[in-house]
């Protein structure tokens, strides 16, 4: 199997680019509306970039966990919570390898990390979150739909790299349709409570510029 890290990203935080600051919007709502206040949760985020989904978490008391395969970016991540006093746990390593116990987590964040991996290393991704995933428990997943519009190097069916238009400092991407969506995540025994387009046109641009995203809401399947 190769490897679902695209080393690209390596180089991008290093430069201090793509670090994002505050939580995703859509996912505050989808927290505050799916978990009660007096819960105290395990949550991981893939692909966890420089924490910032998980800082807002750990403010609230819960326990959080990060994984990326960047080097550059868990250090980042650390030195944020280092210098907050926050408590947070962070480790290296590619999503295709989460190193937890078997139905540890109540909630797992995908921000949009599985899209920038093949479709071959995302379905095992999907498969290993549910492995350490509570049964009943959900997750929170964005990915890039097949509806935007960019110029790339096509690698593969839906999948790009060298971007000229449309995305910077991204890497590889895998844009998903909605039936690659119900075999990423359906197969890998999952229940697809909420799926919803987010999606922004640029009226003024020629011709009309598409940014659009999944936005999924899954359950772990009880068995």
């Amino acid at each position: 199997m190769k490897s679902s890290f695209d080393k690209t990203w390596d180089s991008v935080y290093f430069k201090k680019k793509a670090i994002n600051q505050f939580p995703f919007s859509d996912f505050v709502s989808f927290f505050f509306n799916t978990f009660k206040k007096n819960s105290k949760l395990n949550i991981l985020e893939i692909g966890c970039g420089s924490g910032n989904n998980l800082e807002f978490l750990a403010k609230l008391g819960h326990n959080v966990y990060g994984i990326d395969a960047s080097k550059e970016i868990i250090k980042i991540a650390k030195k944020k919570f280092l210098e907050q006093n926050l408590d947070g746990n962070f480790t290296q390593s590619e999503f295709t390898k989460l190193p937890y116990d078997d139905n540890f987590f109540d909630l797992i964040i995908d921000r949009a990390s599985i899209c920038h991996t093949d479709i071959q290393n995302a379905k095992i991704a999907i498969n290993s979150c549910n492995r350490v995933l509570k049964p009943g428990s959900v997750m929170y997943s964005t990915l890039f739909t097949n509806f935007n519009s960019f110029k790339a190097t096509k690698i593969d069916e839906g999948f790009y790299k060298n971007f000229v238009e449309g995305f910077k400092n991204i890497g590889q991407l895998k844009f998903y349709n909605s039936f690659e969506l119900k075999e990423l995540f359906e197969k890998n025994n999952f229940i697809i409570t909420k799926l919803f387009l987010l999606e922004k046109k640029d009226m003024l641009s020629t011709p009309t510029d598409i940014t659009s995203e999944w936005i999924l809401h899954l359950t772990k399947i009880i068995k």
